[in-house]
């Protein structure tokens, strides 16, 4: 039995001495054992047989002491992350703020007892307002709403700002209230639209970032995600305990070793180096990038005792960024193939025009040097057409179809049968069912293949071209193969001809041989093929070379 009363003695005296009639109040029993016990007792004075007694209902109140200490304790940390935060965090009940953070004065510009006479929607733009309102409504009746999107505020000196808006909600105080993260994305929304006029596709590639945020209390062993964090990994809130362990099963494999650096860093050093970025494989498997920030609070004895902060998801940041070296790449091969096209181009055009001059003291102009002058012209706006097409394959605008590689192939024979003065015999004899899944485009991939075996080549040529059907990697493929008996190419040059641009942004060489060649590679790899060279004599590079064509069949 309980047979002492630890406090609120005063409250047994008033109620016996007859001072007061009945109480309820609090207190704390301890049992003879000593097991101490929180209860809530109903005390009142009731007449029975002319005797007065007093009647007592104890009601054990243990857990809700406990949960009322775990509330306050949350509510420590929340404020903590609140006050450490760079992004403006608001709670608010029935529209009305109730708690604002020191970020979230700069953003606005009013005063934290300013912001708290404030409705939410007070410093929401005109504009904007109906929208967050009936967001806002829907949410708190638990319909779905998006968690995350753009709005315009009005700070307190009349400027409009753009802010990022994560919403939710959370108990404050017993009561159910909003969470609201702004994140001032002005600067980024005005580098945007500075962005978009001179690079549209790149800006249309950048998304809105996602912030989320942890608190990882080492003293008591337990951590805090945020709802958005959990939306970032691609789980639902609750889906999986919180803790460094679980954060790590998401870390790309090859990243974990910078996460354990940095924790390292902590431990040892005491250094937060923030900012520091690293991939994440999601629950559906995407690859995403992260940005994690925050600091660390160390106990009376130095050791570190908190590390809290956010993680942000900056995948499409990456991809435009990627994006960005991706054309940096591409420009500066298209500059070294069109100066060497265009050099050896030019140097040909003077040639003829220096020969042609002297001709014309004698009255007599050769009209091959007419015929090869014009071809150089043709072939300077071929290559400006192979631009073009480039162009067109990179933004997406050629369209993979069905197409007749045997009516191609008899195209490109009877387009270079006839060369002026030049002998030239191209074999081919035309089959059947070769259908392929290709585009208008096929046919520059043999033009190009021919043209060079011509161009490349003095006096006759002969050209074989033969298709096949073979296994290759378990898959059916047409096989094509362009035989020419021109000067070859030497062995130490094949593997280079075909370098992409990834390659040669690792480092690797290629052989200049004009954009002819890059559209080839481009165009066979955009079909799921494979293109490569071999001698036309095994071993012997001189005798000529031998393209061979791999393009997956069509069954029908």
């Amino acid at each position: 039995m309980y047979n002492i009363v630890l406090d609120n003695t005063d409250n047994l005296e008033k109620i016996f001495s007859g001072k007061i009639d009945s109480i309820i109040f609090d207190t704390t029993l301890m049992r003879k054992g000593g097991e101490k016990t929180a209860y809530e007792l109903n005390m009142r004075r009731v007449a029975f047989k002319n005797m007065e007694y007093v009647v007592t209902i104890a009601r054990d109140i243990t857990g809700r002491k406990r949960a009322e200490a775990e509330l306050r304790e949350s509510e420590e940390k929340f404020r903590a992350l609140t006050e450490s935060s760079a992004a403006g965090i608001v709670l608010y009940q029935d529209e009305w703020l109730v708690s604002v953070n020191p970020a979230a004065e700069r953003i606005t510009g009013y005063s934290k007892d300013e912001l708290l006479e404030m409705r939410l929607f007070d410093i929401v733009h005109p504009d904007y307002r109906e929208v967050v309102l009936k967001r806002a409504r829907a949410r708190q009746r638990g319909e779905p709403e998006p968690s995350q999107y753009e709005t315009m505020i009005i700070t307190k000196r009349g400027e409009a700002r753009w802010v990022l808006l994560s919403v939710g909600l959370m108990s404050y105080r017993g009561k159910p209230a909003g969470v609201v993260t702004l994140l001032d994305i002005t600067v980024r929304k005005q580098a945007e639209e500075a962005l978009r006029k001179s690079e549209a596709r790149l800006a249309r590639s950048q998304k809105i970032a996602r912030l989320g945020s942890y608190d990882w209390d080492l003293v008591h062993n337990t951590d805090e995600w945020s709802d958005e964090l959990y939306y970032i990994m691609g789980i639902r809130p609750g889906d999986v305990k919180p803790s460094l362990e679980a954060f790590m099963r998401f870390v790309y494999p090859d990243d974990r070793m910078k996460v354990h650096k940095h924790l390292d860093d902590i431990f040892n050093k005491q250094i937060f180096v923030g900012g520091y970025e690293v991939r994440i494989v999601r629950s559906d498997g995407l690859i995403r990038w992260i940005k994690l920030d925050g600091e660390f609070e160390c106990d009376e004895s130095g050791n570190v005792a908190r590390i809290f902060g956010t993680v942000m998801d900056i995948t499409e940041r990456k991809r435009a960024e990627e994006q960005l070296s991706e054309s940096k790449r591409q420009a500066e091969l298209y500059l070294d193939l069109m100066s060497h096209d265009i050099t050896n181009m030019n140097q040909a055009l003077m040639g003829y025009l220096e020969i042609m001059e002297v001709m014309q003291e004698s009255g007599k102009i050769d009209k091959v040097l007419i015929d090869n002058s014009i071809e150089v012209i043709n072939r300077s706006s071929r290559m400006i057409g192979d631009v073009k097409k480039l162009t067109r394959l990179q933004a997406g605008d050629v369209i993979r179809k069905e197409v007749d590689l045997c009516t191609v192939l008899s195209t490109v024979k009877a387009r270079h049968s006839s060369v002026p003065n030049r002998q030239v015999t191209i074999n081919y004899t035309r089959g059947k069912d070769c259908l392929v899944i290709a585009s208008d485009l096929l046919e520059d991939v043999f033009d190009n293949l021919v043209d060079n075996a011509i161009r490349h080549s003095t006096g006759p040529v002969t050209i074989d071209i033969t298709v096949d059907r073979v296994i290759h990697d378990g898959h059916w493929y047409f096989r094509i193969i362009v035989t020419d008996t021109g000067p070859g190419i030497p062995d130490e040059l094949k593997k280079k001809i075909f370098v992409t641009i990834r390659e040669i942004a690792a480092g690797e060489k290629r052989e200049r041989r004009g954009f002819g060649l890059y559209l080839v590679w481009t165009l066979i790899d955009y079909y799921h093929g494979k293109v490569w060279v071999e001698d036309r004599v095994p071993g012997d590079h001189t005798k000529g070379a031998r393209f061979v064509v791999m393009l997956p069949v069509i069954e029908k």
